[in-house]
């Protein structure tokens, strides 16, 4: 678990610094850069990105099940 969570905030930051050497088309990045430091916004970019992969697994999950019952 912990070993995850480094390589997520880790993932977040390199994203984080590409956006402030190179700019960003995310808007919500920009304006969280704006009013936060790049750690926290990387911290937060890694919770957007963990919601967004167990949406993503919850779901084929649901759709796994779904099938299965279908046949």
């Amino acid at each position: 678990m912990e070993s995850s969570a480094w390589c997520s905030r880790t993932s977040a930051l390199a994203v984080i610094l590409y956006a402030q050497r190179h700019g960003t088309r995310r808007p919500w990045l920009v304006q969280l850069l704006g009013r936060r430091t790049a750690k926290v916004a990387a911290v937060a970019l890694a919770n957007k990105m963990a919601r967004m992969i167990w949406g993503d697994h919850d779901e084929r999950r649901t759709l796994q099940r779904t099938i299965a019952c279908s046949r």
